[in-house]
């Protein structure tokens, strides 16, 4: 059922996906003084090499009482390649901004999958246990076009052998589809 609503989702960012918006400090109340500073963006860098996104999106598995949250993000309309997915079960305490996530081989449910240009699929799941990808949220709000924004770091892994990969400067500001 999860493989179902994530490929769904998958599918509804080919076909609905955002694009990031530009800004200007004619329409964001004068506090951005350079104009081509997007107001949504998914980025990171993999191996030290800059990762930038333009398709990416935000939705949950049910608009009132949401349990998942996905977020994805990919370099074209066809995530063949550069693709990020995140795929985030309801914590304990509840979605809220401050919710941090630590996701490896101890977190099979809320994970994180990376495919990079050589199609190659690095996984959170694949990460030995605290040696994973932290996702921390400085706003979740979780409403119907409510925006979350937030950072992220640390490694993914092949599922087939030791081959990792390293992500750092990991930053997102998605508004949310549903």
């Amino acid at each position: 059922m999860k493989k179902i609503l994530f490929s769904l989702f998958v599918i509804s960012i080919a076909l609905t996906g955002c694009k990031k918006d530009e800004t200007t400090s004619s329409n964001n109340g004068g506090g951005n003084n350079n104009p081509t500073t997007p107001t949504y963006y998914f980025s990171f860098k993999a191996n030290g090499q800059l990762m930038e996104f333009t398709n990416f999106s935000a939705a949950k598995d049910d608009t009132l009482n949401p349990s998942f949250l996905f977020i994805s993000a990919a370099k074209a309309l066809s995530p063949d390649k550069n693709f990020f997915g995140i795929t985030l079960m309801k914590p304990a305490a509840g979605w809220g901004d401050g919710t941090i996530f630590v996701l490896d081989e101890s977190q099979l449910i809320s994970k994180v999958e990376y495919k990079d240009d050589g199609g190659f699929i690095f996984k959170s799941t694949a990460a030995p246990a605290g040696d994973g990808l932290t996702i921390n949220f400085s706003k979740l709000a979780i409403n119907s076009g409510g925006v979350i924004e937030g950072t992220f770091s640390g490694k993914l892994k092949l599922e087939e052998n030791e081959t990792r990969v390293q992500i750092t400067e990991g930053k997102f500001k998605i508004k949310q589809m549903n």
